[in-house]
């Protein structure tokens, strides 16, 4: 692990220690062997979490300028499934949601995520800072037509909701549901892992998907050196299956 990252979470944990009254990292393994809550609570402290709407131009613009008139075109009426496979606070799920609500395409967005404690944040809805800011200034419009303001915060309205849900997935555990969803958004998450690592929650993916469903990563990531079942179909976009 890097110095900054090590240092990074050697304060988080000594932080959560004085919390539980623990004084030595052994003592902490020790709890979380025990494989109670606490293993919940480690997960939560440890992940990742920095998330902004419509991040990467790149996606977005086949999201919305290729896929979604694509779908309403052929599949008028049918809902298309997308799955947010780490949602982090919501962003992204919610930026979904918008693109599809714009382009009068039914839709269905699964937003998952390891930590509980940013799903919670998520299934409020509510943004400050950076983010906020971030997306004020890309959809000015949107944002007042989606979002509640609060000073400098903002909080995602009712109207879209129902549509989007929220539960917590581990990437390497089975798809929550097999051969479902038409898209899946994995971006930013297999740096974190080695290349063996990845070539299994790709195929987890892979499993999730429909016949021909797509798939969207981050922009430092890329298939081209594995041993996957998808094809490239754009930047940062993969199809289930063979080259069309």
């Amino acid at each position: 692990m890097e110095e900054r990252k090590s240092a990074m979470l050697s304060t988080r944990l000594r932080k959560r220690m004085r919390v539980l009254g623990i004084n030595t990292f052994q003592a902490y393994l020790e709890r979380l062997e025990q494989k109670g809550t606490e293993v919940q609570e480690f997960i939560n402290l440890i992940t990742t979490n920095e998330t902004f709407f419509f991040r990467t131009t790149a996606v977005w613009d086949f999201f919305e300028k290729e896929f979604l008139p694509k779908w309403r075109t052929e599949k008028a009426g049918q809902p298309v499934r997308i799955w947010s496979a780490a949602s982090s606070s919501g962003a992204e799920a919610y930026s979904l949601a918008m693109a599809c609500a714009e382009a009068r395409v039914e839709f269905r967005i699964f937003g998952s995520d390891i930590s509980t404690a940013i799903l919670a944040e998520a299934k409020i809805g509510e943004y400050d800072g950076r983010v906020a800011a971030d997306l004020e200034a890309k959809r000015p419009a949107w944002r007042a037509k989606y979002f509640e303001k609060n000073g400098d915060t903002i909080r995602f309205k009712p109207l879209l909701r129902p549509f989007v849900e929220f539960a917590p997935h581990n990437l390497f555990a089975a798809p929550p549901k097999v051969g479902h969803f038409d898209f899946v958004f994995l971006r930013n998450v297999l740096i974190y892992f080695t290349e063996p690592d990845q070539e299994k929650v790709l195929a987890q993916m892979a499993a999730s998907l429909s016949a021909d469903g797509l798939l969207a990563l981050g922009e430092s990531e890329s298939l081209s050196r594995m041993n996957t079942p998808f094809t490239f179909v754009a930047p940062l976009i993969y199809r289930k299956g063979d080259k069309k």
